[in-house]
């Protein structure tokens, strides 16, 4: 960061979900705003904004750079004909509504103002699983035809490609994030460790497939680079290792003590998976500080603090 008046000038919207937070943790002078607030533990400044739709509130901060992190990406309920109260609504509308709408809204107001950099992310599970090549760079062909949050986030790209001319956008595909939260999510590291906590008797489906696992931590540094870096257009956001379940889940027998089985189930998506991030280094000079022991370690220590003394009270 060069100067704290062009810190303030950072924007998250979308503080209640699993990286906003963590974004917002390390980087306290982020401002952040959407329609619900932050987790409490979480100090920065909050703008309560009822509906996405119409962001004129904002119209009186004098922002630069914007990270927009609205988006749902609980695969398994997109998958289903509903979610949470809106039981008329399809997977396929929730989906479109939280990752194609939701930027569209945010797209047209920016589009309107003079600012540096808007950072919005999909995923990897974009990347054509029948076709990679490993590392998987970002020309690798896609496949977002597989479900509801693919097909969903496959049409945000296509929109940041619409709005490129207008916005300056960096469209970022994620890895596997892992890390703390107060949420309940699928997320293999954050499920175990609620379990663990919870003192539940924890099942993966298989310890077989390699994924590429970074702390959300590094993902917050990298995001941060790349806000203020001269690119716009997709690029990947990972580790660039490819690390097994197995070890996974070892390390973690091994820092909580607390056994976890393996129900040997065949599982979707590629069995061995891991980014080329070469990309990435060139444009930020950045790379991961954060190896899996050490954020899994990490991991665990947040989430057994947070969980006694916020679980009741957030």
């Amino acid at each position: 960061m060069k100067n704290k008046e062009q810190q303030k000038k950072t924007l998250l919207i979308g503080p209640s979900g699993f990286i906003g937070p963590a974004i917002l943790e390390k980087y306290n002078f982020i401002t952040c705003a959407g329609r619900s607030a932050p987790p409490k533990y979480i100090k920065n400044k909050f703008i309560q904004i009822n509906n996405l739709r119409n962001l004129k509130k904002l119209n009186k901060y004098d922002f630069e750079y914007v990270i927009f992190v609205v988006g749902n990406s609980n695969h398994h309920n997109l998958l289903n004909n509903f979610w949470l109260d809106d039981f008329d609504k399809s997977g396929l509308e929730i989906s479109l509504d939280y990752n194609l709408m939701c930027l569209m809204h945010a797209l047209n107001y920016f589009s309107t103002r003079k600012i540096k950099k808007f950072i919005c992310f999909s995923g990897s599970l974009i990347y054509d699983k029948k076709n990679l090549t490993l590392p998987c760079k970002e020309n690798n062909k896609i496949d977002p035809y597989q479900n509801n949050y693919l097909f969903s986030k496959f049409l945000a790209e296509q929109l940041s490609i619409f709005f490129s001319n207008k916005v300056p956008i960096i469209n970022i595909r994620l890895s596997n994030v892992y890390g703390h939260s107060l949420l309940e999510r699928p997320d293999i590291v954050l499920s175990i460790f609620n379990k663990i906590i919870k003192n539940k008797k924890v099942f993966v489906w298989t310890k077989k497939p390699e994924r590429d696992f970074i702390h959300v931590y590094d993902l917050a540094d990298a995001v941060m680079k790349l806000c203020r870096s001269k690119f716009n257009g997709t690029i990947n956001v990972g580790s660039g290792k490819k690390i097994s379940i197995n070890y996974l889940t070892r390390t973690i027998e091994k820092i909580t003590g607390h056994k976890i089985f393996n129900k040997n189930l065949k599982v979707g998506g590629p069995h061995k998976y891991y980014h080329n991030i070469s990309k990435l280094k060139k444009i930020i000079n950045w790379k991961p500080q954060i190896d899996l022991e050490e954020g899994l370690k990490l991991t665990w220590q947040r989430m057994k603090y947070l969980n006694s003394k916020y679980c009741d009270k957030n």
